[in-house]
């Protein structure tokens, strides 16, 4: 007979086993936090950071197994009220994608025991799992066994990109896809993106394109990474995303995108009347926003130099007192003499053409500057950043010649 005061002993004592463990682990991750590598040897230090890569592979593996019996017994339903998915994105604060990938890799781990070990023990990521996984779902069944140990073979062995290649070239040779022209339009249908706004208001982008629409982004992108000086500092990471902001900034300047709402696309900068008098003047700004989202007095008064953003001038309640404000902005005939005169951004050893400037306020308008020619200069995407944010100061001298020098 099942002695059931027994059977809650060991209930219990599993339980309390679970969480000593998580305790411990909880406690060596504190313990290393308190490491001071920048004092560690450099071969400890490589060592080190390899350890917890292959963790952190383990990790994963284990999460991926508290995923799955969280999933088949629906415990997120019983304690949350939300599926599992659901609970990663909404509790655990993971994004939809990331959510949507470990639970695939959760409910088909059981599935395959070599793979699964993989995970356990370091050798795989969880990238790699969920490549792989997805690649035998694709191929046939008498190609699965073996492709399965060749690719977690591989997987100790490569990157995800390149097993990504690996899979693809699996599934063409298997006839998984038909033929060349299957696995183009296979890629075609699987390209998205996704932009989504964070806690604190960046915008996380993430998608993926199809090997001919990667390249025309590349190609398009490629052109606009170069380092605009000795003094630009962004890494590479940096530059790519203001090259994609420039191409689209390019496309909006260039009036050739279709209209939306019957209006060429535009963005609009709302700043009430009082704070645009007193508050950009001290610095000040609280309500300033560029469609919708709020900014600072820097970013307004960079903004505000650019014919392509309409400043809107607030009274009482949202009455518009004046878009566009001639005064501030330079008229066509001013722009075209500019351009005449600069031939592309004149910050010294930069090379970026007119296509990629701004014409910008050498004295800024909020504080006392005129809206004339010789105030005016065109500068790139990054260059007008830098005025506008950083202590570089640039200025045209009485002979017309620009001076760039930092406070």
């Amino acid at each position: 007979m099942f002695d059931s005061r027994n059977g809650s002993k060991r209930t219990d004592t599993k339980r309390t086993d679970g969480v000593r463990s998580m305790s411990e682990l909880l406690s060596v991750l504190d313990s290393l936090a308190a490491d001071d590598v920048h004092a560690m040897a450099e071969p400890t230090l490589l060592v080190r950071t390899e350890t917890l890569l292959a963790a952190r592979n383990k990790l994963d593996a284990e999460i991926a197994r508290s995923l799955q019996a969280l999933d088949v017994r629906d415990v997120t339903v019983h304690e949350c009220g939300r599926t599992t998915g659901s609970w990663l994105v909404e509790e655990q604060r993971l994004t939809r994608v990331e959510a949507s990938r470990r639970m695939g890799v959760a409910r088909l781990l059981p599935y395959h025991p070599e793979l699964t070990a993989g995970l356990a023990t370091g050798d795989v990521s969880h990238e790699h799992a969920r490549l792989i996984l997805d690649c035998l779902r694709r191929l046939p069944s008498e190609w699965a066994r073996v492709a399965e140990l060749e690719l977690i073979a591989a997987a100790a062995e490569v990157d995800p990109t390149s097993l990504g290649q690996l899979c693809r070239e699996l599934r063409l040779r298997s006839g998984a896809d038909e033929d060349a022209e299957a696995a183009a339009q296979r890629m075609f249908r699987d390209r998205w993106l996704r932009l989504a706004t964070t806690f604190q208001g960046m915008v996380h982008l993430e998608g993926m394109l199809d090997p001919e629409s990667a390249a025309i982004v590349s190609t398009a992108i490629t052109p606009l990474l170069a380092t605009a000086g000795p003094e630009d500092g962004r890494d590479s990471g940096q530059r790519r995303a203001d090259a994609l902001v420039e191409l689209a900034r390019m496309a909006l300047a260039g009036g050739k995108l279709p209209d939306h709402g019957g209006d060429r696309p535009q963005i609009v900068v709302s700043i009430p009347w009082l704070e645009l008098r007193d508050g950009l003047s001290a610095g000040q700004l609280s309500t300033a926003t560029v469609n919708g989202a709020p900014i600072t007095p820097a970013i307004a008064r960079r903004i505000a130099c650019d014919a392509g953003i309409i400043p809107a001038v607030l009274g009482g309640p949202s009455e518009i007192l004046d878009l566009g404000r001639s005064q501030r902005s330079f008229s066509r005939a001013q722009r075209r003499a500019a351009a005449l005169r600069d031939k592309g951004c004149v910050f010294p050893q930069c090379q970026a053409g007119l296509e990629r400037c701004q014409l910008h306020h050498l004295n800024f308008w909020e504080f006392g500057g005129q809206t004339n020619l010789h105030d005016s200069a065109y500068l790139s995407t990054f260059h007008h950043w830098l005025v506008h944010h950083t202590n570089w100061i640039i200025s045209r001298n009485a002979q017309g010649l620009i001076e760039v020098r930092r406070t």
